[in-house]
């Protein structure tokens, strides 16, 4: 890594049609931190995560990963970065071996090493009688599973994470909640975009809150909860995204549900 700082955003602006989606997005994540990306839907998570691995272009504003801008080096930051996208996007047809292997030798590792892991790193996670079945019979947290690995295969020095708990059963959370801190405390940087806020709280170090497409805040969570006066992330969130208070929506639901019919 080129320098202290893993990912850096400045200004970042992206429009569809006539519709910006962000709006001068500004963050950093330090290398070695984790940082949680939150934001309700439409907000600009997976827009902003999206542009950091490259996949999204036709922006402004100034993104770099690993100290490359990823508009002019983009294989340079793409050899960096690991990424466990929010869809599942795997060759069904293919077993998590084969997958896998595929994905290692992409970044280099030998097979013989990248199969040692796969059934290491699978096993781990509860599909170590799996891997030779075609993923189409999987259910979406198996398949969530083998994306985690996938994006941690080569030990990337930045991890780029959109919802990496979705479909996990409780246990397997909690093992990688613990590999994610683990891999923090090694150097790994961590990009964290989620709803979870409970996931968030426990294993980042910093926040970032994105609404309408724009960071309103972002630091460490106790400074945030000093500065709010609040000790609940869910609370801060919710004061800083939302115009209404969310038990009164609740109330107009069930206001409706349970009223008598005409």
């Amino acid at each position: 890594m080129k320098n202290s700082q893993a990912i850096v955003i400045r200004d970042l602006a992206k429009r569809y049609g006539n519709k910006d989606v962000l709006r001068g997005v500004n963050a950093v994540l330090e290398r070695g931190e984790v940082l949680g990306y939150i934001g309700k839907n439409g907000a600009g998570k997976s827009t902003t995560v999206r542009i950091l691995t490259g996949i999204l272009g036709d922006y402004t504003g100034q993104v770099e990963v690993c100290g490359y801008d990823v508009a002019e080096n983009p294989l340079e930051v793409k050899r960096c970065l690991g990424y466990v996208p929010e869809s599942p996007g795997i060759y069904d047809t293919l077993t998590p071996l084969e997958y896998l292997t595929f994905v290692g030798m992409t970044y280099g590792l030998k097979e013989r090493s990248v199969q040692r892991r796969t059934r290491e790193m699978l096993g781990s996670l509860g599909l170590s009688q799996e891997l030779d079945r075609p993923m189409m019979y999987f259910s979406k947290g198996m398949c969530q599973k083998v994306l985690l690995v996938a994006g941690m295969m080569h030990a990337p020095e930045v991890l780029i994470l959109d919802e990496p708990l979705a479909g996990l059963d409780s246990f397997a959370s909690i093992v990688v909640k613990w590999i994610l801190k683990d891999l923090s405390s090694h150097g790994t940087s961590i990009f964290y975009a989620s709803h979870g806020m409970d996931s968030v709280e426990e294993i980042c170090h910093r926040v970032a809150i994105l609404r309408d497409g724009q960071v309103v805040v972002e630091g460490a969570l106790d400074e945030i909860r000093r500065q709010g006066k609040d000790s609940s992330l869910e609370r801060i969130f919710t004061r800083l995204t939302s115009e209404e208070n969310p038990r009164d929506v609740a109330k107009r639901f069930l206001e409706v549900l349970l009223e008598a019919e005409a």
